[in-house]
C-alpha cells in the first residue's frame, strides 16, 4: 500500500469511530425522566482537589437526558471542570419538545431557542434543565463523563459545591432549579455516574 492510501484509511477509521461513538441516542416521544433532581442539606468536610478546595453545599442526585456536552481546555475552570453537560428532565426529556429546540453550549453557558411558538412554556424549559459544570471525583468518573452523548439517559450523584481558588476567589454552585443566567449553573462534584 502506498503512504497516501494508508493515511486516508486511518483518517476514515478515526472519523468513523468518532461519528459512531458520539452519535445521538434517539428516543420516542414522551417524558423519559419524570423525577426532579434531589437535593439535601449537608455538612461535609471540604474536599482538596488539584489546586482548589471544594466546599460541599448540598447532596445532589439526578436522572436526566443529555441535551448537549461541551469540552473546555483553556478557560480558568478547565483544569477543574473539563466538561459541561446540559441535562434535562420532565418536559426537557421529551423528544417532542427537544426536537423543536436549537440547543447549544458556549462560554460555560447553555442556550436554547425555537422558531415560531415555543414547544412548551419557556418557564418549564428553564425549570426542567440545567447547565452542569461537572467535576469528576475519580478517573473512572471522568472517562464516563467524557463518553456522554446527546440523548443518553444518565444518573449522577455527588455534591453541589463551591470552588475556592488559591487567590481567594470562588465559584459557587446554584442551589435552585428556577434560576437562569449568570450564576445559575450547578457545579457538581460527581461521585457516581451510570447510564440508564
Amino acid at each position: 500500500m502506498n503512504r497516501p492510501l494508508i493515511i486516508l484509511v486511518l483518517v476514515l477509521a478515526v472519523g468513523s469511530y468518532q461519528f459512531w461513538s458520539q452519535r445521538e441516542v434517539i428516543h420516542p416521544y414522551g417524558v423519559l425522566i419524570s423525577e426532579k433532581p434531589l437535593q439535601k442539606d449537608v455538612s461535609e468536610r471540604p474536599i482538596k482537589y488539584k489546586n482548589v478546595i471544594l466546599d460541599p453545599l448540598a447532596e445532589y442526585s439526578l436522572k436526566a437526558r443529555v441535551l448537549s456536552t461541551e469540552h473546555y481546555w483553556i478557560d480558568r475552570l478547565a483544569r477543574i471542570v473539563p466538561i459541561d453537560v446540559a441535562l434535562g428532565w420532565g418536559v426537557m426529556s421529551d423528544t417532542k419538545v427537544i426536537e423543536n429546540l436549537n440547543i447549544w453550549q458556549e462560554g460555560r453557558f447553555y442556550f436554547y431557542s425555537w422558531r415560531g411558538d415555543p414547544p412548551t412554556e419557556p418557564r418549564r424549559i428553564a425549570q426542567s434543565s440545567a447547565n452542569m459544570h461537572l467535576i469528576p471525583s475519580t478517573e473512572y468518573v471522568e472517562q464516563e463523563i467524557k463518553k456522554l452523548r446527546r440523548g443518553q439517559l444518565v444518573e449522577l450523584s455527588g455534591y453541589l459545591v463551591r470552588i475556592n481558588f488559591p487567590d481567594g476567589s470562588d465559584a459557587k454552585s446554584s442551589l435552585a432549579r428556577e434560576d437562569s443566567g449568570a450564576g445559575a449553573c450547578e457545579i457538581m462534584w460527581v461521585q457516581s455516574i451510570q447510564s440508564l
